[in-house]
């Protein structure tokens, strides 16, 4: 993030305060729950589009307010939590992946018998 930016999200903690912002990303947060499950019923190409604009539009009102609580809880903080959740589902793909891979083995011996 920028440097413009990111006194642009002080200043919204400071202008409101952290509670306030707490009790704004919990709404969008609903928000964003609502646009998702919409975003599966969709009866036209249309209404798809505009479900998928208001997903779009609802990701970066959350993503706004959750910058905003890692310069209040501490980038760096964030950033190691995020690396390690990251690395854990890195290894979870991996097992996966094998499990399938070795699945897929069992199923092509089984052809041959």
């Amino acid at each position: 993030m920028n440097e413009t930016d990111r006194q642009v999200l002080k200043d919204a903690v400071s202008m409101w305060g952290r509670d306030a912002q707490a009790m704004m990303l919990v709404e969008e947060t609903g928000e964003l729950l609502h646009a998702l499950a919409r975003s599966y019923r969709c009866h036209s190409d249309e209404e798809a589009t505009q479900r998928r604009a208001g997903l779009i539009e609802e990701i970066a009102d959350v993503q706004v307010l959750l910058d905003q609580f890692k310069l209040i809880l501490g980038e760096s903080a964030v950033q190691e939590q995020y690396e390690k959740k990251l690395a854990r589902l890195r290894g979870k793909l991996q097992v996966y992946k094998e499990a399938r891979e070795k699945e897929e083995k069992r199923l092509d011996l089984d052809k041959f018998m």
